[in-house]
């Protein structure tokens, strides 16, 4: 394994705190920019000299993270389905990943891998996403898609430039987290209280497997690497269910149809405006949870040469990890 180490970004988040695990336990010596204000707990095996501070919207402090790097490893970003969001994913999402780039490109970090999401391709509800429906023909319809693929189109232009580029789309991740924080770790903490799902549908892949995929990108310095990652295609109601009898709460849930969705979400932001508080239920999270969004991972397992971790098996040991308090 080269001396030289691999920044990580976004190490202190649900993927980026797996992916430091993973990268650590293959080998790779690593670095981790994190913010003045960033909780280092959940961030393992760090000395003093890994920790860069700094911003995605400061050049200068990720030239600084950078300097030395043979890869940088690019999952920050921010997530969110509230209006109020969209101009902080714009300059998290889209900006700071120009920044990196433009960081990368000045300090000549030769490898680039990118921690996009299937929300960044041109998915049609109804229909099978492939790594073929690369480019969105129109405005996705949530905030937070259109920051992902306006940041993967500036790694694409980073490539132009120079630098040695992989993207990866995963799907909905399962796996271990901070089961207070938003994201996938807390439908399991919110399991007891759930008596509703949306009737949508969506892919979902374990945490194992997005970890897998960056230990190749980094290996196999393919130029232009894209990977889909999807394990299954499962209902919400489905997944829900399943995430409730990992927890030990065997309880059917009714199914909430696009249309009370649709009436609920603007009473809710109301209701927000009034009390100045975020409320869960958004137009964001209305269309994306309603919307029937189906993925073809196929290829992963012919790269990878194993197969995808099922989602029964995932989230079995999730709900197992969270009932151990971990």
């Amino acid at each position: 394994m080269s001396a030289a180490p691999v920044l990580l970004t976004g190490g202190t988040g649900f993927i980026g705190h797996h992916l430091a695990r993973g990268l650590l336990a293959a080998g790779h010596e690593l670095r981790y920019l994190v913010r003045e204000n960033s909780d280092l707990n959940r961030l393992p095996a760090h000395r003093h000299d890994d920790l860069f501070y700094g911003d995605l919207r400061d050049e200068y402090s990720l030239e600084a993270a950078l300097d030395g790097c043979r890869a940088v490893v690019h999952a920050a970003a921010l997530v969110s389905f509230q209006s109020s969001d969209a101009g902080a994913m714009e300059r998290i999402n889209e900006y700071g990943t120009a920044a990196l780039v433009n960081a990368a490109l000045e300090v000549q970090v030769p490898r680039f891998i990118h921690l996009s999401s299937v929300a960044a391709l041109n998915r049609q509800p109804g229909k099978i996403t492939t790594l073929k429906d690369r480019w969105q023909e129109t405005p996705a319809p949530t905030a937070y898609a259109r920051s992902k693929f306006a940041a993967e189109r500036e790694v694409w232009r980073g490539q132009a430039e120079g630098l040695s580029v992989a993207v990866l789309y995963p799907s909905t991740v399962i796996g271990a987290g901070n089961w207070s924080r938003a994201g996938t770790p807390r439908l399991f903490a919110k399991a007891k209280s759930r008596r509703f799902a949306s009737a949508g549908h969506a892919g979902f892949v374990a945490i194992d497997d997005v970890v897998a995929a960056v230990l190749y990108a980094l290996k196999n310095d393919k130029n232009g690497l894209r990977m889909l990652l999807n394990a299954e295609n499962l209902s919400w109601k489905m997944a829900l269910e399943q995430i409730g009898r990992s927890v030990g709460i065997d309880r059917p849930l009714s199914v909430i149809g696009p249309a009370v969705s649709g009436a609920l979400w603007p009473l809710a932001g109301l209701t927000g405006l009034v009390t100045g508080r975020k409320t869960g239920l958004s137009r964001d999270l209305h269309l994306t949870a309603q919307a029937d969004y189906r993925y073809d991972g196929s290829a992963f397992e012919e790269v990878i040469g194993r197969p995808y971790r099922s989602m029964t098996e995932a989230i079995l040991e999730t709900g197992k990890v969270f009932l151990g308090g971990l």
